[in-house]
């Protein structure tokens, strides 16, 4: 999952923030309640795809505040992504 998407995604129903669990590959809405799935790394931020979050951690899987942070913070870094290469790049459009 890019960082920078990760960034960008808000809530599609209370257009707050997403927490991204990396495991089960899921953006979770504390203020909605519900949990949407990535698949292929494609973020699905349909109401009508998402899992309410009481069902989700009836599955056993992690409530959103037992997560270590933020979508912002927890995103991965990818290569392309990473700030060294931003500068780089920059450096390549001067």
């Amino acid at each position: 999952m890019d960082r920078k998407l990760l960034e960008l995604l808000i809530c599609p129903v209370t257009q707050g923030p997403l927490e991204y669990d990396k495991e089960h590959q899921v953006l979770i809405s504390q203020g909605a309640k519900l949990v949407f799935p990535i698949h292929d790394g494609i973020p699905i931020m349909l109401e009508t795809e998402a899992v309410v979050l009481d069902e989700w951690v009836a599955q056993g899987k992690p409530h959103a505040n037992q997560m270590k942070a933020p979508v912002a913070a927890s995103a991965p870094d990818t290569q392309e992504h990473a700030p060294e290469n931003e500068v780089a790049e920059q450096d390549k459009s001067e």
